[in-house]
C-alpha cells in the first residue's frame, strides 16, 4: 500500500516519503506500534500523542480493510501470553521448592 492508496483510507500521510510510509505500514503489520509511532513523529514533526492517534487510526483503518493480516498476529501474541504464563508459573513452582528445600 502507498500514500495514495493510504489517502483513500482517509490517513494524512501524503508529506512523507514512500520509503517511510512503507516502513510505518510494515512496523504496524508487524505489531510494533511503538516504532510506528517513532517513525511517523520522526518524520511529521508532531507530538508523541498526535503519532499516537495517527498510528492507533491507521491501524483500524488497515485492520478494517484487510482483517486477515492481522488475524495472524492477534494469534501469535495470545500464543506469547500463554508461553509468558507457563514460564512465570513454572518460576513460581521453582521459587516454592527452593523455599521449601531450604527449610
Amino acid at each position: 500500500m502507498n500514500a495514495t492508496e493510504l489517502n483513500d483510507v482517509g490517513s494524512d500521510i501524503n508529506d512523507l516519503e514512500s520509503e517511510t510510509t512503507q516502513a510505518i505500514l510494515a512496523a504496524i503489520r508487524g505489531g510494533r506500534k511503538i516504532e510506528a509511532i517513532k517513525l511517523y513523529r520522526a518524520s511529521s514533526y508532531c507530538s508523541l500523542m498526535e503519532a499516537k492517534q495517527f498510528v492507533e487510526r491507521l491501524t483500524d483503518e488497515l485492520r478494517q480493510q484487510d482483517p486477515s493480516q492481522f488475524q495472524q498476529l492477534d494469534r501469535k501474541q495470545s500464543r506469547a501470553v500463554v508461553f509468558a504464563f507457563i514460564i512465570i508459573g513454572l518460576v513460581l513452582v521453582a521459587i516454592g521448592r527452593l523455599i521449601t528445600w531450604s527449610r
